[in-house]
């Protein structure tokens, strides 16, 4: 009867930490393979320049401060994203920055591959 517990516990253990990891894995995916990228802003634009203001209150933020973002690392690597992050409305094309990307999952099969949500760390002079 002992062995059956232990053998119970066991497995019970091991599905806690494999439905645990999956968790995680499926949750936090984007941060856990987010990338630092260091080069030159090749282009930096707004997704929307001109929009139109319909209805009472306006396009909503998402859409206001909505960019495209292309940096080019030492390598010659470009990176392209996207982002929703205000601060790169500061950035101009030319400026060097360290940026972070965040990657879709693979299971997200349109947009797998690709990067979202780019959040600028800091703006430097390039040399």
């Amino acid at each position: 009867m002992k062995s059956f517990f232990k053998k119970f516990t066991y497995t019970l253990i091991f599905l806690l930490v494999i439905g645990g990891g999956t968790y995680v894995m499926v949750n936090y995916y984007y941060l856990i393979f987010a990338k630092t990228v260091v080069g030159k802003v090749i282009k930096v634009s707004r997704v929307n320049d001109t929009i139109a203001v319909m209805g009472n209150g306006g396009p909503p933020n998402s859409a206001v401060y909505s960019f495209a973002v292309a940096i080019k690392t030492a390598d010659g690597t470009i990176f392209t994203s996207s982002t929703e992050d205000r601060q790169w409305a500061a950035v101009s094309d030319g400026n060097c920055v360290e940026a972070k990307l965040y990657p879709y999952p693979p299971w997200n099969f349109e947009k797998a591959d690709t990067f979202f949500n780019a959040r600028l760390i800091h703006m430097m002079d390039c040399k």
